[in-house]
């Protein structure tokens, strides 16, 4: 019997093999966990003693965990054969792409990291990573799905859906389908094209159709993918129509005639004469009464009002806009929020001829801009403010801190991740209630800046109202 061993007799066995009669032997081992570089195989005999050695080299590789997913997802990589208690750090699709994260080896140079898959077009997309100390590096491929997702996944006819589209083709025409299967091609609702990360992202009213479950499938190209709306039932108001009977009543008279006069006969001797037979008065006839069918009053209709934004502006601190007294930073396209600077993005909308009480829904619909997504934050509000897009500073700001927008069940309003090219709707039901001039005011986050189109651009910010209708 022939014992394996890894780097010395004294760590733990890799295993074991009978030699020939000619004492050759062969076996296939698994390596250990074991920091890079060259590492002594060595083979001993139990019975004669006999010990001979060979190198083997290892080399750092990465580990993928799962080995595919859509952008969003999370995943563990795995690092090996990287230098003792270092740090590797990974990026994406090249060596100077962005963090993914940063795993620290254990003793034998092996460690873990969690990570969150960015945008990237479909496919097999490279990730690297390098350690900090050694400065050895390896390669490794995530292969990119592509995904959609609503919100909300459940809603009922007209009711608006925000359809995001993660991991498709980069920069094809794209288009989104309600009710598409493997024998209907189905209705499309909206179209465009992704961004060069393969991301898409517009709203569309959900279509009149009995409750049920509807798939609303993406398509570009070859690929596609789907997400499942469950559709509800809505109650409408309707005319009540009283049960009586609309039947003409019948109108009835009586005529009371007066008593017939008495004929006298007086004897005589000639022809006694006979006075003549009274005649009746003529019975009169009623004139029937008309009844009037009561009217069906027709069921309101709710409409659907869209408002432009009608000014805005992206304010910031020197150094974003040169001296504290700057006017608003911003391009003709593009305004941006938050990030270390603490930039500040407003929106005026004014609405106009909407009774109060009468708002059933009310969305902010915004469109992300830039190279890069990110998390729009907190959103506030400041009704009747009306800001000067041309003069105003960050030293002149109506508000820094405006109290929170509101959605329809009194929460507090916060925008989420929002991607270049992608709508990002948000419910501000709660905050515009009838007319009047309301300010919406953007934060971000500190943690990096988040850019929008601005009115100028092709996607405007915009405000969709559903509005009763009389």
């Amino acid at each position: 019997t022939v014992r394996f061993f890894w780097d010395s007799t004294a760590t733990p066995l890799l295993g074991t093999a009978t030699a020939t009669t000619s004492g050759g032997v062969s076996r296939t081992l698994t390596v250990p966990d074991s920091v890079r570089g060259a590492h002594p195989v060595i083979a001993r005999g139990a019975t004669s003693g006999r010990q001979g050695q060979a190198t083997f080299t290892v080399t750092p590789r990465l580990l993928r965990t799962p080995t595919q997913a859509a952008p969003g997802a999370t995943m563990t990589i795995t690092v090996k054969g990287f230098g003792p208690s270092e740090g590797v750090k990974l990026t994406w699709l090249t060596t100077t792409g962005s963090v993914l994260g940063t795993a620290t080896t254990n003793t034998v140079g092996t460690g873990t990291v969690t990570i969150t898959l960015p945008q990237a077009p479909t496919g097999w997309r490279d990730y690297t990573g390098m350690g900090l100390t050694s400065g050895v590096r390896a390669w490794g491929a995530i292969q990119v799905l592509p995904r959609l997702t609503l919100s909300p996944t459940s809603a009922v006819s007209g009711a608006t859906v925000a359809t995001t589209l993660q991991g498709f083709p980069a920069s094809s025409g794209v288009t989104v389908y309600w009710n598409r299967t493997a024998t209907s091609s189905g209705t499309a609702v909206c179209s465009g094209t992704t961004s060069s990360t393969g991301s898409f992202g517009c709203s569309f009213r959900a279509p009149m159709a009995a409750a049920g479950v509807y798939p609303v499938v993406g398509v570009a190209g070859t690929t596609s993918a789907q997400a499942i709306l469950s559709l509800g039932t809505t109650s409408t108001s309707s005319a009540q129509i009283s049960s009586q009977s609309l039947d003409e009543p019948t109108a009835t008279a009586t005529a009371t005639l007066p008593p017939a006069p008495t004929a006298t006969a007086t004897a005589t001797t000639t022809t006694p004469a006979v006075m003549p037979t009274p005649t009746s008065a003529p019975t009169a006839t009623p004139e029937p009464t008309a009844t009037v069918a009561p009217t069906a009053t027709s069921a309101p209709v709710n409409q659907e009002l869209m408002l432009l934004a009608v000014a805005d502006a992206s304010v910031a601190p020197s150094s974003l806009g040169g001296t504290p007294e700057a006017g608003p930073v911003k391009d003709s396209t593009v305004l941006t929020a938050g990030g270390p600077e603490g930039a500040l993005v407003f929106l005026t909308f004014q609405v106009t001829g909407v009774e109060a009480g009468t708002v059933v829904d009310a969305s902010l619909i915004l469109t992300g801009a830039g190279e890069v997504g990110g998390v729009g934050g907190a959103l506030g509000a400041l009704p009747d403010v009306w800001i000067d897009e041309t003069g105003m500073t960050y030293e002149t700001v109506p508000a820094y801190e405006a109290p929170p927008a509101l959605a329809a069940d009194g929460s507090a309003a916060y925008i989420e991740w929002i991607e270049p090219g992608t709508e990002r709707v948000i419910d501000v039901t709660g905050t515009v209630r009838a007319d009047g001039t309301i300010t919406f005011v953007l934060t971000g986050t500190s943690d990096a800046p988040v850019t929008v189109a601005s009115r100028e651009s092709a996607t405007p910010p915009r405000l969709m109202l559903t509005v009763q209708g009389s």
